[in-house]
C-alpha cells in the first residue's frame, strides 16, 4: 500500500464513539494526544469472560500489571485540550528518503532519561483483531490445538498443521462439525503458533460472531507483538538506534490503546490504519533486540500515557499528523541514527515535552 491510500485510510477511520462518561480525558503533547493512566477504566471494563480460569488469571494478572504503570511526571504548562479523535501511525517506512529536517532544530533535542529499574518488564497481553472484514476464515495451528468454548469446555482438538473454515452467521460461529452461539477459543499446545488465513501468529486465538461478521482476536504478549510491529513498520537493516526509537513509539501507542480499546473485543486492529502487525511473519532479530533493548520503556507525560504517532516521512507526518502537532518521521529517524542520535534523543526530537517512563509490577 502506498503512503497516499494509507493516510487516506487512516485520516477517515475513527474510533467507536462513547458516552460522555467513558470518554477518557486527553490532552496534547505538542499535539500529540496524551491519555492519563486513569483511562485506564477501559482494560478491566471491556475485557469479557475467558474460556478457563488459568486464561482469566493471566489476563488478569496482565491488567494488574498495566494498572501499576510507573510514570513519570514531567514539569512544565499543561497542554491544550483536544477535542478530535487521534489519526494512527502511517504505512510503513519503506518509501524514498526523507531528505527535510525534522522540525524543530534536531540539535537542540534532549535526551531523554532511562527510569532505572531492577524488575524486567511485566508481562502483558494486547487484544489484536486480526481479521474482522468478512464472514469466514481458515484457521489452525502449527502444533496441536484445542477448542473451547467461554466455559472452557474442551469441544475438540485440530492436528497439527491442519485447518478448518470458521464461518460466522447470525451471531453463531460454525469450525468444521462444531457450532456454537457464543465465543471459540484456539489454543495451541506446545507453544505452537495459531494460523489465519495461512499466516502464523503466537498467542492464542478467539473467534466471535457478530452477526455475519467474524472477528478472529490474537491474544498475544505485548513484547512479541512489538517485534512483529517493529519488523513490519521499519526495514530491520536500519540503524538499531532508528528501530529502538520505533519500538518505544510502538509500545506507547500500544499501550494507548489497552488503555482506550477500540472495541469490546479488541484493543486494537492490525492494519497500518493502527499499526502495522503481521504475526511471525513479520518478526526480525534486530527487531527483536530493539524491543528487548527497549523493554517496559513507553512515553509519557504528566501521568499520562502518550498516543505516540508516527509515519514514514516528514511529508506524510505533516499532512496526516499537522493538526495534532508531534509525530516522528522514520526516515527522520534513520537520518539522526546514522547522523550518531541515540533513541532517546531521536524520541525526544520528535516528542518534545514527554519523558520515558517505565512499566513496572
Amino acid at each position: 500500500m502506498n503512503g497516499r491510500s494509507a493516510l487516506a485510510e487512516k485520516t477517515t477511520g475513527r474510533s467507536p464513539q462513547l458516552a460522555w462518561w467513558q470518554q477518557p480525558r486527553r490532552w496534547l503533547l505538542g499535539g500529540s494526544v496524551v491519555l492519563p493512566v486513569l483511562a485506564l477504566w477501559g482494560v478491566n471494563h471491556l475485557r469479557q469472560s475467558q474460556p478457563n480460569a488459568a486464561e482469566l488469571q493471566a489476563i488478569q494478572d496482565s491488567e494488574r500489571a498495566l494498572e501499576r504503570l510507573l510514570s513519570v511526571n514531567p514539569a512544565g504548562t499543561a497542554p491544550a485540550a483536544n477535542s478530535q479523535p487521534a489519526a494512527a501511525p502511517s504505512t510503513p517506512a519503506r518509501s524514498p528518503t526523507d531528505t527535510s529536517q525534522a522540525r524543530p532544530d534536531p540539535r537542540s533535542a534532549p535526551s531523554l532519561a532511562i527510569p532505572s529499574s531492577n524488575q524486567p518488564a511485566p508481562a502483558l497481553l494486547i487484544r489484536v483483531a486480526i481479521a474482522r472484514e468478512g464472514s469466514q476464515a481458515s484457521v489452525g495451528s502449527q502444533t496441536e490445538s484445542y477448542l473451547t468454548r467461554e466455559d472452557g469446555q474442551i469441544l475438540g482438538t485440530l492436528p497439527a498443521g491442519r485447518s478448518a473454515n470458521v464461518v460466522a452467521s447470525a451471531g453463531r460461529l460454525q469450525l468444521a462439525s462444531w457450532a456454537s452461539g457464543g465465543p471459540l477459543w484456539l489454543q495451541p499446545s506446545q507453544g505452537g503458533a495459531v494460523l489465519v488465513n495461512g499466516q502464523p501468529y503466537r498467542g492464542k486465538l478467539k473467534l466471535i460472531a457478530e452477526g455475519d461478521r467474524l472477528i478472529a482476536v490474537n491474544y498475544v504478549d505485548l513484547e512479541q507483538y512489538l517485534v512483529s510491529v517493529v519488523g513490519a513498520e521499519m526495514p530491520a537493516s536500519w540503524p538499531i538506534e532508528a528501530l529502538k526509537a520505533q519500538a518505544v513509539a510502538a509500545r506507547s501507542y500500544a499501550i494507548a490503546h489497552m488503555a482506550r480499546p477500540a472495541s469490546a473485543y479488541f484493543d486494537l486492529g492490525s492494519t497500518t490504519r493502527w499499526q502495522a502487525y503481521n504475526g511471525i511473519n513479520s518478526e526480525a532479530t534486530r527487531s527483536a533486540q530493539a524491543v528487548q533493548q527497549t523493554a517496559g520503556l513507553l512515553l509519557s507525560y504528566r501521568g499520562g500515557i502518550v498516543e505516540s504517532l508516527y509515519a514514514a516521512t516528514y511529508e506524510i507526518v505533516a499532512e496526516a499528523h499537522g493538526h495534532l502537532g508531534a509525530s516522528m518521521s522514520q526516515h527522520g529517524a534513520r537520518d539522526l541514527a546514522e547522523q550518531g542520535f541515540d533513541f532517546t534523543r531521536i524520541l525526544g526530537n520528535y516528542y518534545r515535552g514527554a519523558q520515558l517512563a517505565r512499566l513496572s509490577l
